[in-house]
């Protein structure tokens, strides 16, 4: 029968644990000093370049970046602020926003592509729809949150019936999104949000349901085209958005 020796095996136990118990943590500080990068080497369109603290450069994809003529470099979002508007970019949009409305350009500013973007609620009374309040009411609030995800811009319009937030989120490499909330302080029944565009410089629309879903198109845009679809692009006869 084979007999341990309690006194050996504990001391040879303690040896052991000590010895594991270092390596781990020699091999948990150098994955750490190896994963504390120095410096931003290089940000390009879809990717970026890095130097750990070791001396070792390493490549990554990176979402979207939009290119900043001010400093010629590539940039995950641009933030500009004037007494006028306010104006957020990335890759795939810019987006002013004014008091009562929003303008959406290209990503580089300087094309216009909808000159006017309002939101409304609309209250179903006596056989029609009838606005309550909309973007063009009294503004009661602003605020802008700029991090590391991207450009939060929140506004809030105050009328008789309520009030309306509108926030315009606009992350990295993403195309922009709207969280529209209407808070009712005096109506009930059945409302609905409008979001109407004007000035659209296109020719025609493609549309659909369902992302998974082919493109629809619609050609020779009127004055008042109406979609009910979740997804939807503009482009002219060429194709370009």
């Amino acid at each position: 029968m084979l007999k341990l020796n309690h006194k050996k095996f504990f001391s040879f136990f303690i040896v052991l644990f000590i010895l594991v118990t270092s390596s781990f943590l020699f091999n948990t500080n150098s994955v750490k000093t190896q994963s504390s990068p120095i410096t931003n080497i290089e940000r390009g369109f879809d990717y970026k370049i890095i130097q750990y603290a070791n001396g070792t450069y390493v490549w990554m994809p990176m979402p979207f970046a939009v290119y900043n003529f001010a400093n010629n470099s590539w940039c995950d979002y641009i933030f500009t602020e004037t007494k006028d508007y306010i104006e957020a970019r990335n890759a795939y949009i810019t987006v002013r926003i004014y008091d009562g409305y929003a303008q959406f350009l290209d990503p580089n500013a300087t094309e216009v592509r909808v000159y006017m973007e309002q939101w409304m609620v609309q209250q179903y009374q006596n056989n029609k729809w009838k606005d309550v309040i909309g973007t063009y009411s009294t503004l009661i609030s602003k605020t802008v949150i700029t991090n590391s995800s991207g450009i939060f811009i929140t506004k809030t319009w105050s009328s008789w019936a309520g009030n309306l937030t509108v926030i315009y989120i606009l992350k990295i490499g993403r195309p922009l999104k709207h969280t529209v909330i209407f808070t009712s302080t005096s109506i009930s029944g059945k409302v609905r949000f409008i979001q109407s565009w004007s000035g659209v410089q296109a020719n025609k629309m493609k549309y659909k349901k369902a992302i998974d879903q082919t493109w629809n198109e619609t050609t020779n845009l009127s004055s008042a085209t109406l979609s009910q679809s979740l997804y939807f692009q503009f482009e002219d006869n060429s194709g370009k958005l």
